[in-house]
């Protein structure tokens, strides 16, 4: 879509977003976003497939929200609240920025892809994603666009 969103919201960043994403936000997007028998059959015989995915801001940021969705196979794009401690800057790929990624297991034990974004000051910014198979500088454009 050209780095559009489908839906935007905008909200004050307190239980009220996590609510209205859970409850009403998620609902809507399962309501209308069409699954064609294509997509219905990509999911059955791919586990790691995803119907759509919900991109987001790190005050989303809810392991827990990530497990349920995935249950659902809706697929996260956002960023890691508290990362742990830096990668090994051999890690990164530059593509027009530099890139890694790894799996890691968050809590609910849910595997997330875990990519990094290191910037030219070596801070390291850490995007959590359930989306398995878009390629890596894909999913980075996605999320800062």
């Amino acid at each position: 879509m050209d780095g559009q969103p489908f839906l935007y919201v905008n909200k004050e960043v307190d239980p009220g977003l996590a609510a209205t994403r859970k409850h009403d936000v998620i609902p809507w997007l399962e309501a209308s976003v069409a699954k064609t028998p294509e997509q219905a059959r990509r999911l059955a015989e791919d586990r790691r497939a995803h119907w759509f995915t919900v991109v987001f801001d790190r005050e989303g940021y809810s392991p827990e929200l990530f497990e349920q969705l995935w249950r659902k196979r809706i697929a996260i794009l956002t960023y890691h609240k508290f990362p742990k401690e830096d990668w090994r800057s051999e890690e990164f790929v530059t593509h027009r920025v530099q890139l890694a990624e790894r799996g890691t297991q968050l809590s609910y034990k849910l595997w997330v892809r875990a990519i990094r974004k290191l910037n030219g000051n070596g801070h390291q910014t850490s995007i959590p994603t359930t989306n398995f198979q878009a390629p890596l500088p894909t999913l980075a454009a996605s999320l800062f666009t």
